[in-house]
């Protein structure tokens, strides 16, 4: 009997080496025929499974600017539906740097207030579809598609002009689709485009977040809870790089506790080089005092670089160790093929740290799912970043996961209370990681490493297999 076929659509190489980890192309090889569509930029090397290339995107400059203005609007409309009025801080208004930009800006957001309705919303969508179906991109798909003859198009990101423009051939077509949720915030952020037959999410509660946000286009059943891929990897021993091998690449100081702050995406981390400043000046004046020393490991952004990071490492340079996911950087050669390089290092700096800090991001789920104590940061920056304001980012809707269990993560308010932190990690005590255990499990479906299994039975029932 000829198996079904499900045609799956990545965005980028960061994806593909999450589903690749987590066992993904062997599990659901074993029961359908698969194939997978791509931007031209990646090269997925699957052997048996056939790759495809999808045309460079040619959507008009219509599409964009509606895009933007259909996020906006949406977050205001929430913020009118919901009782937390939070809804806009997700898409502040942008800063312009040249006159046509201000123009543009501020039309996305006057425009954004006219539409801020489900009617409004509905017709903005519509306008951006009709575009969309005007480009070659849209009428290529509608061609790869056709001759695929998939019985499921598997859409790996919710908010991408490319699912989106393939969900919208897919839906010509009439070929059933199911998209996964990307990350554990992406529902309350406004900005879902794909509007799938079938949904793979991460956890009970984001599917009540589906249905809270979405009642008018999603069913119960069209819901499938499977997890994420984007921890698999933790649960691989051959992610783990051995310490002596990793710290003499690194050339790492030993000490008796290790500190990781992880540097956020340049957007929101305007500031983490003055963070990363005052945990440096808070561990030189501990190891000053004390006999127990510390020393902090740096987990900058590995494609958002931040490079106000630079001078910070090299004035504190004897408690500040950059660990780069750079194949370059490295004293010497690590023991892991390139293309896991980046996945290692993060699960290794996290592994033989004994606490994570960073500034408002999913790090502090990373560090849980590896039993590492996490705290954020939350204070303001004395003459910072006029970009960005520490204030508006835990009143993100998605921070309500954590208020609801009672401040798994402590937020650091002051710097003075990295002496606190210090001391928690040296008592080395389990209740404050508990805590965090419990938030995780609400956050994403356990156990995480069935994430694989959890996708294959949600496409065999959705095709009745």
């Amino acid at each position: 009997m000829m198996k079904k076929k499900i045609v799956c659509v990545f965005i980028g190489i960061q994806s593909v080496d999450y589903y690749k980890s987590a066992g993904f192309f062997n599990e659901i090889d074993s029961c359908f025929e698969l194939e997978v569509l791509k931007p031209e930029a990646i090269d997925i090397n699957l052997n048996s499974i056939t790759e495809r290339q999808l045309p460079k995107i040619d959507f008009a400059w219509q599409v964009d600017f509606i895009k933007y203005i259909k996020e906006k609007a949406s977050l205001r409309l929430n913020d009118k539906l919901f009782d937390n009025k939070n809804h806009h801080l997700y898409a502040p208004n942008r800063h312009a740097t040249v006159l046509k930009q201000w123009i543009k800006f501020n039309l996305i957001n006057l425009f954004s207030y006219f539409f801020a309705s489900k009617k409004g919303v509905d017709f903005l969508e519509k306008r951006m579809g009709y575009y969309i179906k005007k480009s070659g991109f849209y009428k290529t798909s509608i061609n790869i598609l056709r001759s695929s003859k998939p019985d499921l198009v598997y859409l790996t990101h919710q908010n991408t002009s490319l699912t989106y423009g393939v969900s919208l051939a897919a839906k010509y077509l009439k070929i059933p689709t199911v998209c996964f949720i990307y990350s554990w915030d992406n529902v309350v952020k406004g900005n879902k485009l794909v509007k799938a037959d079938y949904y793979f999410v991460w956890s009970n509660y984001m599917k009540a977040e589906l249905l809270d946000y979405y009642k008018d286009e999603v069913n119960f059943e069209a819901i499938f809870v499977v997890g994420s891929p984007q921890f698999y990897h933790y649960f691989l021993d051959d992610f783990l790089i051995e310490k002596t091998i990793f710290f003499n690449a690194y050339k790492i100081p030993k000490s008796d506790y290790y500190i990781c702050f992880s540097g956020n995406f340049n957007a929101i981390g305007q500031d983490d080089p003055a963070y990363l400043k005052d945990l440096a000046l808070a561990v030189q004046e501990h190891n000053r005092l004390n006999q127990s020393q510390f020393h902090i490991l740096l987990r900058a952004n590995p494609v958002d670089y931040n490079f106000g990071f630079t001078a910070v490492v090299n004035a504190f340079s004897n408690v500040i160790t950059d660990v780069n996911a750079n194949w370059n950087t490295t004293k010497q050669p690590l023991p892991i093929c390139e293309n896991k390089l980046a996945l290692s290092v993060l699960k290794t700096t996290i592994q033989y740290s004994d606490a994570v800090i960073n500034v408002g991001s999913t790090m502090a789920l990373d560090a849980t799912l590896l039993n590492t104590l996490a705290y954020y940061i939350d204070y303001k920056i004395k003459n910072g970043s006029k970009k960005f304001k520490i204030e508006n980012i835990y009143k993100f809707i998605h921070f309500k996961s954590l208020t609801e269990e009672n401040e798994p993560i402590k937020h650091i308010k002051h710097p003075s209370q990295f002496k606190e932190i210090f001391e928690e990690v040296q008592k080395n005590t389990t209740k404050q990681l508990e805590k965090q255990q419990l938030w995780a499990k609400k956050i994403v479906e356990h156990p995480i490493n069935k994430v694989s299994e959890r996708m294959l039975e949600g496409f065999k029932k959705i095709v009745n297999l």
